[in-house]
């Protein structure tokens, strides 16, 4: 892709971001959110995290049971899952975000060999927050995950689903930490997906199918670990291999989880816009 001053994307994205975005799957942009916005927003985290399930939660981490971390009280912290919404967790979709969103995902479709779903990139009403907490382990050691995909989940393969997704990282490690509770990212895989699909497009119909080729296709990648910053956002395909990592820093890692698409599996409901 032929590299272009920043102005064609709106002063928001550099060519060489959208570029890194069309070759490897994802890429790492800060400045979309403002921090009176992100302290809100953390403020609204940790309000939730200490309250009730929501009514649309089904799944084994959405039990009564399940812990309810509270801000100054770490006896009670613990890796958290769940939905989240309300005024100050919306208002960090800023218009800059979405806009962001759509310029990638265009210039992902432009160079992808099979079309997308037509479909807005637009704010939602709520989404999902996935929180990794420090380990209390003193001697825990960080390893490297192995990755996987969201893929397209219940969909057929083509058209994709999901136009892009991303992690809000409202809170994150110290700049440049290692260790931190980011993402790993497998560069590259989800272009090798999509020349798996086109050389055998009956054996991958469903999304489950090719996604299920990630551990193949990544293993000659050399994994990336995404160390954020606080608001920053990393944007990424349905078919890059990533994972969770560890967080071994001494704060925890606060992030949401969206999607644009359509539902890739029953419980993307709360996630999905």
């Amino acid at each position: 892709m032929a590299a272009g001053p920043a102005a064609a994307y709106g002063g928001l994205l550099s060519a060489a971001q959208v570029e890194s975005y069309c070759r490897d799957g994802f890429v790492l942009c800060s400045g979309l959110i403002e921090p009176a916005v992100l302290s809100a927003a953390v403020d609204s985290m940790w309000e939730q995290m200490a309250g009730p399930s929501k009514p649309l939660e089904r799944d084994g981490w959405a039990t009564p049971e399940r812990p309810h971390p509270r801000r100054g009280d770490r006896s009670t912290w613990s890796s958290w899952a769940g939905i989240v919404d309300g005024p100050a967790i919306v208002a960090t979709f800023t218009p800059a975000l979405i806009a962001a969103a759509q310029m990638l995902a265009d210039a992902y479709e432009a160079a992808s060999p099979f079309p997308s779903i037509v479909h807005p990139i637009r704010p939602p009403d709520q989404t999902l927050a996935i929180n990794a907490f420090p380990n209390p382990d003193p001697e825990a050691q960080w390893s490297w995950p192995g990755p996987h995909t969201d893929g397209a989940g219940q969909q057929r393969t083509e058209p994709r689903a999901c136009r892009i997704q991303h992690m809000t990282f409202l809170t994150g490690p110290a700049p440049g930490e290692h260790g931190g509770g980011g993402t790993v990212a497998w560069p590259g895989c989800s272009r090798r997906l999509e020349s798996v699909y086109m050389g055998d497009k009956a054996s991958y119909e469903m999304g489950t199918e090719l996604g299920s080729m990630v551990g193949e296709v990544c293993k000659d990648i050399t994994p990336v670990e995404v160390m954020p910053s606080d608001g920053d956002v990393l944007f990424f395909d349905i078919y890059t291999g990533h994972s969770g990592s560890a967080n071994l820093a001494k704060e925890p890692r606060l992030a949401l989880n969206h999607k644009y698409g359509v539902s890739l599996h029953p419980k993307d409901q709360y996630n999905i816009t």
